[in-house]
């Protein structure tokens, strides 16, 4: 049977179609999200592959091809047998320390399911690698999958509660009302009138049509310092974080006008347990003025999220179609750099520092943060393109945010921060 896809499929279908074999033999893989935990117990292989089955069998987005019949484009629910289920989840050894060349795995749309499963046994514990591309699922449809997964293998005989499928999540979003689109639409594009490219100083040229490879850096900040200056200013540590970003970013461009995105969750108590491709991106556009200190920004920052959160309801990829920018192949979509933030409560204790979800799939934006709240810290991770930039230049970009930071939560925001270049 045939459904609508959503306007996020469209966009990995189209980009999938357009770059395969073209810009990256056998297809991108960048858009490949892993998801890898630990389970903290003996488990035998039959239960790993009852477990599987069922949760594939659960979330019919895991069993989705997106196909093109014509000049349309539909998603197809299939309904393998759990033989061809089973061959998804593959045994593998050395699967912590392969986990980086594993994940790299290219996916055919049309001739094969977009999920990629592997374990490792060991003596007291198993892990697990799920590679999905992100046509299936969202950040937040990670945390779906390995809490239904694991509750599949605890309590194997308990049925888990009702899902609401992704199918009717984009029947849904097709029959959006298009007088509240219009209102959004409106919205937008007085926002993003005269938008401003955000040129980033690379390393090398960049081509004029967008290649990627993705490497990361990171640094760890002191989680209560962050957290006091927040309570000082009654602001979130998340606003804190994204100012930061935003005023390195200044300071790293020599401009003032700093246009990014971030991905809002859009789920409803409806939706609350759906995987697919829900979370939509948004807009962040700011202007700081001249020697502006970071209380001051985070006010500009914090007035830019609470107006892109009221106006988030238009699909990212219908909106780029309304606004119609520039065609630029050397870059993505009205910008080229993305902020998220994982709360405490999503990040979990028992995680291996050395195999868990490392900010990656999510396109091949120039600069993507991610600010992980953890027990104690507040990890900065920053994946970027290589083939623009130089370990040393983001390096060196990180210490910007960390030294704005710093200034600011050593009480000498007022006197100090005007140190630090913000044109």
């Amino acid at each position: 049977m045939k459904l609508p896809v959503s306007y996020h499929q469209q966009r990995m279908w189209f980009i999938d179609h357009f770059e395969r074999d073209y810009l990256y033999e056998g297809g991108p893989i960048y858009h490949n999200i892993p998801l890898s935990f630990t389970i903290h117990k003996k488990v035998s292989t039959e239960e790993m592959y009852h477990a599987f089955i069922q949760l594939v069998r659960r979330h019919d987005i895991l069993r989705t091809k997106i196909v093109r019949e014509g000049d349309q484009i539909f998603q197809v629910v299939t309904t393998p047998e759990d033989a061809e289920i089973i061959k998804l989840f593959k045994e593998v050894h050395h699967l912590k320390n392969n986990q980086e060349k594993i994940r790299k795995v290219s996916f055919d749309f049309e001739n094969e399911l977009l999920l990629k499963a592997f374990f490792e046994q060991e003596e007291d514990h198993s892990r697990v690698l799920f590679v999905c591309h992100h046509a299936l699922v969202d950040r937040y449809s990670l945390t779906i999958l390995k809490e239904d997964f694991l509750s599949l293998i605890n309590n194997p005989k308990e049925a888990l509660g009702f899902t609401m499928q992704y199918k009717d999540f984009s029947e849904w979003q097709q029959a959006i009302d298009p007088y509240e689109t219009e209102m959004l639409v409106t919205y937008w594009r007085e926002k993003l009138s005269n938008i401003q490219v955000l040129y980033l100083p690379t390393d090398t040229e960049r081509v004029p049509i967008h290649i990627y490879k993705a490497a990361t850096s990171a640094f760890s900040y002191d989680k209560d310092r962050l957290q006091s200056f927040a309570a000082i200013h009654g602001i979130t540590a998340q606003i804190v974080s994204l100012t930061a970003y935003k005023m390195g970013l200044a300071t790293f461009s020599e401009l003032s006008d700093i246009v990014i995105g971030t991905l809002m969750n859009m789920r409803t108590s409806l939706t609350e347990t759906t995987v697919g491709a829900i979370e939509n991106l948004v807009v962040l556009r700011s202007v700081f003025e001249e020697n502006s200190t970071l209380s001051d920004a985070c006010t500009v920052v914090d007035k830019t999220w609470k107006a892109a959160e009221n106006n988030k309801g238009i699909p990212f990829d219908k909106l780029v179609v309304e606004i119609n920018p520039k065609k630029d192949m050397s870059r993505t979509a009205l910008f080229d750099v993305l902020y998220l933030y994982d709360a405490y409560d999503v990040i979990t204790d028992e995680q291996d520092e050395l195999f868990e979800y490392k900010n990656q799939g999510l396109g091949k934006y120039d600069l993507t943060l991610l600010v992980q709240e953890k027990e104690n810290t507040f990890d900065f991770i920053l994946t970027y393109n290589e083939l623009y930039f130089k370990p040393e230049t983001i390096i060196s970009f990180l210490q910007i945010i960390e030294n704005i930071l710093d200034t600011a939560t050593q009480h000498q925001d007022t006197d100090a921060l005007r140190g630090i270049a913000v044109f």
